[in-house]
Parts: structure tokens; C-alpha cells; sequence
């Protein structure tokens, strides 16, 4: 889980949290640990969200492993769009 937040507020990531330790709670394991996304990092969220992602996928990927004979698809692939907007005139 992944809260997002600020710092400057009292409760930060405060629903995140509790969430996370209430699944805990009831026995939920979780497959990572519990990520604190915060708006006043210099770089806004993705200075913990960039980290925290490649931690995940990493965990992932190590309890789940690709079948073989598939690769991970890189991040410097784009795609082309698969839908085609048309505008109309009335």
C-alpha cells in the first residue's frame, strides 16, 4: 500500500496507515512494506513513489517470477494509442 499525503497536515497518510494495520490486523500479510507518498518532498510525490515502485516490482518479481521465455517490459517502451477519438460536428 501506498499512501498519499502531505506533511504539513496532522493526520498524514493517516488512512493509509490505519488500513494497513487493520489488514495486518485481521491477517492480511502484506507484500511490501507500507510506502508514506508526501506532497512537501522536494520532488513532490515521486521522490517516495519512484523508490517505493521499484522496490515493489522487485518483491514481486522475486515471489513471483516471469514464466520462462517472457522478459519484463521496459519503461522506455511507449505504445501507440488504441483508440482514436473523431470529433463531430453538429
Amino acid at each position: 500500500m501506498f499512501g498519499l499525503g502531505d506533511s504539513s497536515y496532522a493526520k498524514f497518510n493517516m488512512v493509509a496507515r490505519r488500513l494497513y494495520k487493520r489488514l495486518s490486523d485481521i491477517g492480511a500479510e502484506p507484500i511490501f512494506v507500507l510506502g508514506d507518498g508526501n506532497e512537501q518532498h522536494p520532488v513532490g510525490y515521486d521522490g517516495e513513489l519512484v523508490p517505493w515502485l521499484e522496490g515493489f516490482w522487485d518483491e514481486l518479481l522475486y515471489r513471483y517470477p516471469m514464466p520462462a521465455g517472457l522478459t519484463i517490459i521496459g519503461n522506455d517502451v511507449l505504445y501507440g494509442l488504441r483508440n482514436h477519438i473523431q470529433e463531430t460536428h453538429r
